[in-house]
């Protein structure tokens, strides 16, 4: 087992430099900027997908109630190109050491003053969900740490990313952003899985 994999199976997350991710500047660049705020349509959202507190500002790129669904828009066409990408699936196949992904859900959060994103765990979603990748757009801002809780040792970590970086994170680990005290807070975040088939929570 590689070194990064294993910190993410015992931490839970894993912080990747600009250098290391398989984005390029120009990657970086156009996804920044087909989810400007100008731009993308977005939605005012005070309560989770699994009913958890959140104060936030949320853009659809993939949606996956029942199914995985692309939003039909240019935005949504051209981010969905950079992230299933060859050189972006054969990364996370490399990093995760699975044999199949599938992208399954993909959003744009924006949490500026006071927002925030409540304790969760992103299995609740879809239990299927294996990983979320969080791509940070944001280069200044205060507060909005991404908080992972361990729930075998109770421990927790603490990451705080930066335009360029990547998070990795595993969908069994609850985690919490806590308020943002200065700036904007913008990520893109999508969720692997080797499932292509029905989001299971709908499943009876």
């Amino acid at each position: 087992m590689n070194e990064s994999l294993n910190k993410l199976l015992n931490e839970g997350t894993l912080l990747i430099k600009q250098k290391d991710s398989p984005y390029s500047n120009e990657d970086w660049r156009l996804l920044n900027q087909l989810t400007d705020l100008e731009v993308f349509p977005f939605e005012y959202v005070a309560i989770g997908d699994t009913g958890e507190p959140e104060k936030l500002q949320v853009g659809r790129i993939v949606t996956d109630v029942t199914e995985s669904i692309l939003i039909e828009n240019n935005n949504s066409k051209k981010i969905w190109e950079i992230i299933n990408s060859n050189k972006s699936v054969t990364f996370l196949k490399n990093l995760l050491s699975l044999k199949d992904i599938v992208i399954r859900r993909c959003q744009v959060h924006i949490l500026r003053t006071d927002c925030f994103i409540g304790y969760h765990l992103d299995k609740d979603s879809n239990p299927d969900y294996l990983y979320a990748v969080i791509l940070q757009f944001s280069e200044s801002y205060s507060g909005g740490d991404f908080i992972v809780h361990n729930t075998n040792s109770e421990k927790k970590f603490v990451y705080r990313s930066f335009y360029g970086e990547l998070l990795v994170t595993r969908c069994d680990f609850p985690h919490e952003v806590t308020k943002v005290k200065n700036g904007e807070r913008k990520s893109l975040v999508f969720f692997v899985s080797e499932n292509r088939g029905l989001n299971k929570r709908f499943i009876k």
